[in-house]
């Protein structure tokens, strides 16, 4: 059995893209370096990689790196679950992947609809693809069995997955999400490992899920920069006996919520492009469902229903902060009537006493 590794490392791109896909693509070829450098494992040479960059209409980008592996489903494994020790020439794979991030958004700008001015900053996580091929058929069931521990610390990225008992394999059970008798596709947030004879369309779909999940992930880490200013903005207005203070403060505060109604509405329309963007996904039964399993293996759901809870927290503090400088301005117009009415008041007391 051949078996090949993928390095998929995504990143935010800072922009929605108009793309022109062909049919049955989810994302734009940007950047193709088909020799990008030798690649060594703890000393060890294990061949040459290639490097594909691509962008999702979404705005998010994505670098793969891909090289041969033989039939060594060991070394398979390592390189899935430490993937820090892989080197590419000189440099660490997330290194390398992280160096090539600024030349893809220069050329991604090329298609921006809408650039935003706060983009996420790139990392060195990368998401390991193992993708195998046999000539004969493959017994699913006696291949899981025989490589069980293998196959779960390519998805799990556990080191020490060799040593593993029969009751933590059980108790986290390999899912084949695979629809045809001889598919094995098992997808955790760690890995992935494909054995399909629709090898490029289920690659594209688990390449897709990923990006997707990249993009939830910084929406989210977007909105927790977001939360924490609102918590800063709500810790510093002023008491409503300094009342001196609060035409500055809600002078600010109204920018501070301006700016981020304007970042909400790009950011619920750039989650609706996430999700509504590939029509014949929805249209196809198994790609539809192979593409909920992916999705759900991610715990995308999870980051999305986390996102959706931060926007609504951060709504309901401006909602706080604007009915509280409401209610301390109109105490204060009181405060103003009530002074002056007794200057008036005295006024007409000491007119009256002068009349007597």
């Amino acid at each position: 059995m051949e078996l090949t590794i993928h390095y998929l490392y995504s990143f935010d791109l800072g922009m929605d893209l108009e793309l022109t896909l062909q049919q049955r693509s989810y994302c734009r070829e940007i950047l193709r370096l088909p020799e990008a450098g030798e690649v060594f494992y703890e000393g060890q040479r294990i061949g040459t990689a290639s490097a594909v960059a691509s962008i999702y209409p979404f705005g998010i980008g994505m670098l793969e790196v891909t090289f041969a592996l033989g039939d060594d489903l060991e070394m398979a494994c390592a390189l899935s679950v430490a993937p820090q020790k892989v080197y590419v020439g000189r440099y660490s794979l997330g290194v390398f992947c992280n160096s090539k991030v600024e030349e893809v958004v220069s050329r991604a700008r090329t298609f921006s609809r809408k650039i935003y001015s706060d983009r996420s900053e790139a990392g060195e996580e990368v998401f390991p693809l193992v993708v195998a091929r046999s000539k004969a058929d493959l017994d699913v069931d006696a291949y899981m069995k025989k490589h069980k521990k293998h196959l779960f610390g390519i998805v799990t990225g556990e080191p020490s997955y060799a040593r593993l008992s029969d009751y933590a394999l059980t108790k986290e059970e390999l899912k084949n999400v695979g629809y045809y008798e001889d598919d094995l596709i098992l997808i955790n947030r760690f890995g992935a490992f494909l054995h399909t004879r629709e090898e490029e369309t289920l690659k594209g779909l688990i390449t897709l899920a990923v990006a997707q999940y990249a993009h939830v992930r910084a929406a989210n880490l977007f909105l927790e920069r977001s939360l924490l200013k609102a918590n800063k903005a709500l810790e510093e207005q002023p008491m409503f006996y300094h009342f001196w203070k609060i035409p500055g403060a809600y002078q600010r505060l109204a920018a501070q919520q301006n700016a981020f109604a304007k970042a909400k509405v790009n950011l619920v329309e750039s989650l609706n492009l996430t999700q509504g963007q590939f029509p014949e996904i929805e249209s196809d039964w198994h790609l539809r469902s192979v593409h909920k399993e992916i999705l759900a293996a991610l715990d995308l759901n999870d980051q999305s229903k986390m996102a959706l809870t931060r926007l609504e927290t951060i709504d309901t503090i401006y909602s706080h902060l604007a009915e509280y400088h409401s209610t301390v301005f109109f105490i204060f117009l009181d405060f103003v009537f009530f002074t002056w009415l007794l200057v008036d008041l005295g006024g007409w007391a000491i007119l009256l006493f002068k009349m007597k």
